[in-house]
């Protein structure tokens, strides 16, 4: 059995320096700052409103910001209503929170309607508690002021009026991870980050975020520049650095406080095909899927492989319309209303769901992602409940592939960079994006760029260190450490399939009546067309005008004990359907 060295559980502190302070500035990814001074506060807590009071919040300053570390689930929303509106409530101010999802934005809004500390308050005349009631969800989602907080996109900060600065006692950038995240597709991420910490440098500044390993950086060279300053603030864990931040010093002090990740609820697993995944989907008629893949297309492989009924299947992309019942379901009731739902990255973040018996699927490699994907399952604290999430394994030859678009996004940077400095255009797409009649760049695409480059180069290089056959360990390992699980076996935790269900007995009464009995080819096509009434499609090309090979017949029916023998030597051609060694013993066992 295949060994791994256990993954020792990083200090939240490790991980900002392994992952963010080495890979940037010492293998050369990105020209930023020396962070070897900076240091972060650890807490062990649940919920983030234990470290961070109402008073801390208080005694914040515009020199001080803060970047909370804290998975999915520990309260981060609750802290926003408890903690920083009372402080704002205090000083006649507001709160101003920012988000880079529309669901996201909205389930905020709706909280901001219940919640007892804001949902007395009055804007325009209209009680907060009572919007819903005079808004339509399209008429919501335009509408910004909602009593004590006022609600934004990071992209409508682009025009946001600098005269409202003084509003806000508090600005709230939650999902800050957006800044990089979402750069590859929009040109403004670095337009935005900004815009907000120039317009608000005198205000209290609190970046949120679940997966802070490559924001941080960022943010931490914004904000540095736009105070001008050349150094920051040591801050100890053994105390809080709120109380101890000078707002009369004329360094910045930037603070990470960051609650350790407990990822004990998962159970991970490992699967190498969309073949197994549609075994362990079809054979589990009790529980709901949810599955996250990288693109339309395959989503759109899966359904037809899948092969299930309209009510049973739905899919979500950023084309979806956001006024369909059943997506508006979805985010208001926080319930699967599908036994297989499909999705792009469009439900990672503001997405809550709390159907139980949830099992997750997550087709991506990027850490960013895969633990916002993995966050959308939200378990109930108080109860030991146990999330199965099945992680896809690709092989060093799809690895490769992405690394190689990677690669060509970099050389279309830096051909649109030498444009850009030259004044010379093709065309405006991101990176580049037109501001006050000016043509810039988005400098963050070649940061996220440059880290998704070298994290397919280095997963690559290890993969390749092993055997063929040991690869797909390695990456389990890569995915696994993301969730600080400590692994000795590491094979346990991949996908052994075992044919049962209603499906082996369907196949079995099918198949009976023909095992050990010669049929011919015609008798080989029927049974094929009936099999597929049981069965995934197994061929790779489904054009309808062509028979099912005996190939494709034995992919699908060998898991369960089955398998398909040719007799050449008979006139004409004939064929024999009879038990692996596996299915004896399975059919002596029944």
């Amino acid at each position: 059995m295949q060994k791994i060295k256990n993954v020792v559980r990083k200090s939240v502190y490790q991980r900002i320096m392994d992952e963010v302070y080495t890979p940037m500035y010492k293998r050369g990814w990105m020209d930023v700052p020396d962070m070897e001074n900076v240091r972060v506060s650890r807490y062990y807590y649940d919920w983030v409103s234990d470290i961070v009071s109402e008073q801390s919040v208080q005694r914040m300053q515009g020199n001080t910001p803060l970047f909370i570390a804290s998975q999915t689930g520990s309260g981060k929303t609750t802290f926003i209503f408890e903690n920083c509106i009372p402080v704002a409530e205090k000083e006649g101010k507001k709160v101003l929170y920012l988000c880079n999802r529309t669901a996201l934005k909205n389930q905020i809004k709706k909280e901001a309607m219940k919640n007892p500390r804001n949902n007395s308050t009055y804007v325009d005349g209209i009680k907060v508690a009572e919007y819903k009631e005079h808004y339509t969800e399209k008429g919501l989602s335009k509408e910004h002021k909602f009593g004590l907080i006022d609600i934004y996109a990071y992209q409508e900060m682009i025009n946001f009026s600098r005269n409202k600065v003084d509003e806000y006692a508090v600005v709230v950038m939650d999902e800050a991870h957006f800044f990089l995240a979402d750069a590859k597709f929009n040109p403004f991420t670095e337009l935005i980050l900004d815009i907000v910490t120039n317009i608000f440098k005198y205000t209290r500044r609190i970046y949120l975020s679940a997966t802070p390993q490559e924001s941080i950086g960022v943010i931490y060279e914004t904000e540095k520049y736009c105070h001008k300053r050349t150094t920051i603030d040591v801050w100890q864990c053994k105390y809080n650095p709120l109380y101890n931040a000078n707002p009369e010093a004329s360094d910045l002090h930037l603070g990470v406080i960051a609650v350790d990740e407990d990822y004990a609820y998962l159970q991970p697993r490992f699967f190498e095909t969309t073949q197994e995944l549609q075994n362990l989907i079809l054979n589990d008629s009790e529980a709901k899927w949810l599955i996250f893949v990288r693109a339309k297309e395959m989503a759109s492989e899966l359904m037809q492989k899948l092969n299930l009924p309209e009510g049973d299947i739905t899919y979500y992309d950023a084309d979806t319309d956001k006024e369909l019942e059943q997506y508006k379901r979805l985010i208001e009731n926080e319930e699967l209303a599908h036994r297989v739902t499909i999705s792009t990255k469009v439900l990672d973040v503001g997405v809550n769901i709390k159907t139980e018996n949830v099992n997750v699927v997550v087709f991506d490699d990027d850490p960013i992602e895969i633990k916002q994907m993995v966050g959308r399952k939200r378990v109930k604290p108080d109860e030991d409940e146990k999330v199965l999430v099945y992680f896809h394994v690709p092989t060093i030859k799809e690895l490769n592939k992405r690394k190689g678009c990677a690669e060509n996004d970099l050389a279309e940077y830096q051909k649109t960079n030498e444009e850009y400095q030259r004044g010379i255009y093709a065309s405006i797409k991101s990176p580049l994006y037109i501001m006050d009649e000016k043509i810039h760049i988005n400098y963050y695409y070649k940061v996220k760029t440059n880290y998704d480059f070298y994290r397919y180069d280095e997963l690559i290089d290890e993969m390749s260190k092993v055997e063929f056959n040991q690869a797909k360990y390695v990456y389990a390992d890569y995915i696994l450490q993301q969730f600080h699980f400590k692994v000795s076996e590491i094979e346990k935790y991949f996908c052994s399939y075992e044919p049962k269900g209603e499906i082996a007995v369907k196949l079995r009464k099918c198949l009976s009546p023909y095992l050990d009995q010669k049929i011919t080819k015609e008798d080989l096509n029927d049974l094929a067309e009936r099999l597929l009434k049981i069965l995934p499609d197994p061929r790779t090309d489904k054009r309808s005008d062509r028979n099912i090979g005996i190939v494709s017949i034995n992919k699908a029916i060998k898991p369960y004990g089955y398998v398909v023998e040719s007799k050449k030597k008979t006139v004409p051609v004939s064929y024999m359907i009879t038990l692996t060694d596996e299915g004896k013993e399975q059919e002596a066992n029944v």
